[in-house]
């Protein structure tokens, strides 16, 4: 059973995510990860903060299937 601590170290979210650390380094390095902090140095993550930046993630699939070659995709519908 996942740990429910607030605060997830970079080994934390690998375990429970399946997100691996060189991703989180590079998220940092360029500043479009999620939030952290450090903690002695290490890079620390709030558990809601965390899921809600993955979950901000998610992409709706199109709703029509693709088109051949040469014909043009509809666009999908606004999401309300």
């Amino acid at each position: 059973m996942p740990s429910k601590k607030r605060l997830l170290s970079a080994k934390d979210i690998t375990e429970q995510f399946g997100i691996a650390k060189r991703t989180l380094e590079h998220w940092r390095k360029l500043g479009t990860g999620p939030e952290y902090t450090t903690v002695g140095g290490r890079g620390m993550y709030d558990r809601a903060g965390f899921e809600k930046f993955i979950t901000a993630g998610w992409v709706r699939p199109m709703d029509t299937p693709l088109k051949k070659r040469g014909q043009p995709r509809s666009r999908p519908t606004e999401r309300q």
